[in-house]
């Protein structure tokens, strides 16, 4: 009887013993198990925080919150492989759009519990057989020898459950190693990508110094392109016939000439245009061969006729070019305060020009100003009374005639250096007539007298 009291005792002892070791491992575990999740989630959360801050820099970086560590040199096709490969290995057991390292530790998460849960089921089992074995403490060897090795049995049961777990721990924290040396890899590959972006903005804004010192030597080449003068005559007069007021002229066809172009005529011996005054003007009527046109006479003088030789020119036309034309202001060109802007535009486009932009009554902008626009027609400048949408279109038009370093000309000077002649119109009564219509004419030949005064 002593000798199964003893052997009782050392039963319980043992008993006791694997329970206390039971517990202090499974707090250890429990512990540790915690300590790592901490780190995960710190380790995630520098991932994440990583990946934001360097979202704008690349596009690549932006897949790094989804595939944490890859290589930013490889493609997205190798990266996509390895993801593959990595959720077949560890995240099987998920679906296939559940399949990211989140999950993924979200999975192994959940099997440590459920080996938690397995622990304690046993630690139940182990307390419940502990208790049957008080309870039955005095029954046979053999209900003995079975509850020994029912207890030997959860024992070996737990041993083995405790190994898995442990191996489980292993291949956990060797995951978070490898992601943490993925995520070192991606901040150094991020430093240098950062350190290159930079060197290449270095570079970009030293080009972009060299492209504006060729854009301002392209722009002084405009300008001087564009500054042009009268000086250079467009044709000459071959041949002139007073009876008929016709003049032939040696542009035609090949020049690219069209009928009812008008130019001024200038003397022959004028050497600048620009200094010497237009002496007629002619308005060609027909194209009568590949170098030649006929032309009428539409003004004139009896003591300074046009000769053979004399230069002829106009600002809106030349040889194989079309010349391109804006509009501004209130254009009046027989002074009846009436806006003659449409027969400007027509005596523009019918000698060849093109008219870019314009404004209407309104002040607003119809088309638009470039480089290509040769000048900018002014009329008369909008009052400061005038309307305000007007006045914003004007100036709007004047900014952009600076911007574009477009010639100005007011429209008088352009008509007088295209030969144009205000022809004769019909007198309008009543309301908007023109007083000046109405003034007593001296007949040709006749002097005027006064007749004093009537007080």
């Amino acid at each position: 009887m002593a000798r199964e009291n003893q052997g009782l005792q050392i039963a319980l002892i043992i008993l006791v013993m694997l329970t206390i070791i039971l517990g202090v491992t499974t707090f250890l575990f429990f512990r540790e198990y915690k300590d790592a999740t901490l780190k995960a989630t710190e380790s995630d959360k520098k991932a994440q925080e990583t990946a934001n801050a360097n979202q704008n820099i690349m596009a690549e970086n932006r897949q790094l919150r989804v595939f944490i560590g890859f290589p930013d040199t490889e493609d997205m096709p190798t990266m996509e492989g390895r993801f593959t490969d990595d959720m077949e290995k560890y995240g099987a057991n998920l679906a296939a759009e559940e399949q990211t390292y989140r999950n993924v530790l979200a999975s192994i998460w959940s099997t440590v519990e459920n080996k938690n849960i397995e622990l304690a089921a046993a630690k139940v089992e182990v307390q419940d057989w502990k208790d049957k074995y008080v309870v039955r403490e005095a029954s046979t060897d053999t209900k003995f020898q079975e509850l020994t090795a029912g207890y030997q049995k959860v024992g070996a049961d737990f041993a083995t459950k405790t190994r898995n777990i442990e191996a489980e721990r292993a291949r956990v924290t060797a995951d978070q190693a490898a992601l943490a040396q993925r995520l070192a890899d991606a901040r150094k590959q991020s430093a240098a990508k950062t350190s290159k972006l930079e060197s290449d903005l270095q570079a970009v804004n030293e080009n972009l110094a060299d492209v504006e010192k060729v854009r301002d030597d392209l722009v002084n080449k405009l300008d001087e392109f564009k500054n042009e003068t009268f000086t250079v005559p467009d044709g000459s007069i071959r041949w002139v016939n007073q009876g008929t007021k016709t003049a032939w002229i040696d542009l035609g066809r090949a020049d690219g000439l069209t009928r009812q172009i008008s130019f001024a005529v200038y003397p022959a011996d004028t050497t600048d245009l620009s200094g010497g005054g237009k002496k007629a003007s002619i308005e060609v009527v027909q194209i009568t061969g590949e170098h030649q046109a006929e032309a009428r006479i539409i003004q004139d003088s009896i003591t300074d006729p046009i000769m053979p030789g004399d230069k002829i020119h106009t600002p809106i036309w030349t040889p194989g070019e079309k010349k391109r034309f804006a509009i501004a202001g209130f254009i009046d060109i027989n002074g009846d305060g009436r806006s003659d802007q449409q027969q400007l535009i027509n005596l523009i486009t019918m000698n060849g020009g093109v008219i870019d932009c314009q404004t209407d009554p309104s002040g607003k902008m119809i088309g638009q100003m470039s480089y290509n626009t040769r000048y900018l027609v002014l009329g008369d400048r909008p009052t400061a009374s005038g309307q305000q949408g007007v006045i914003a279109g004007y100036s709007r038009m004047m900014d952009d005639a600076k911007k574009f370093n477009v010639k100005t000309i007011p429209v008088a000077e352009l008509l007088q250096q295209m030969g144009w002649k205000k022809q004769g119109g019909a007198v309008t009564f009543g309301r908007g007539s023109n007083p000046d219509d109405f003034k007593p004419r001296t007949p040709p030949g006749r002097t005027t007298m006064s007749r004093g005064s009537a007080y």
